[in-house]
């Protein structure tokens, strides 16, 4: 259980796949954000399905080889 503890722990600290990216706000003050990979991960994910079945239904010949 403490192997699981220290996974957890792990996993819940920090992100360390953050990507800092300095901006300039409007004040002219320079920002640090970071871009939190998990959550565009999960975006791409869900996005990916309702275009494939957008291309399927459309362009079934983009899947299929009839000939």
């Amino acid at each position: 259980s403490n192997q699981i503890a220290n996974r957890e722990g792990a996993r819940t600290s920090k992100s360390s796949g953050a990507f800092a990216i300095t901006t300039i706000d409007f004040k002219g003050v320079a920002v640090l954000r970071k871009i939190d990979w998990d959550l565009i991960q999960v975006i791409a994910l869900v996005a990916t399905m309702p275009v494939m079945l957008i291309i399927g239904a459309l362009l079934p010949s983009f899947f299929a080889n009839y000939g």
